[in-house]
């Protein structure tokens, strides 16, 4: 089954074309814009969150996209916070 790419509002896609109907469309990766909408956070914060090295990015041009599966990544993993640091440090 053939796939196509194409990019539509900033996000990337990924669709399986059977016939040449379009289904099921799979978003791969988004814009820093829609990273932080989904998040709820400033393209600031995401931008700030990248050079950190957070979140992991991807240059396409002199687009930057964030695969899907890395805002996943994101908020799955622990969040060492200075609060929680001190404590653990103290225990």
């Amino acid at each position: 089954m053939p796939q196509h790419h194409r990019i539509v509002n900033g996000i990337h896609e990924r669709a399986e074309c059977r016939r040449e109907k379009v289904s099921e469309v799979e978003v791969l990766a988004v814009n820093v814009r829609e990273a932080a909408r989904r998040l709820g956070v400033s393209p600031r914060t995401i931008a700030t969150l990248i050079a950190r090295g957070e979140l992991a990015s991807r240059k396409i041009g002199r687009r930057r996209v964030i695969p899907v599966e890395a805002l996943e990544k994101f908020l799955r993993r622990d969040h060492l916070t200075q609060r929680n640091c001190q404590k653990a440090a103290a225990e």
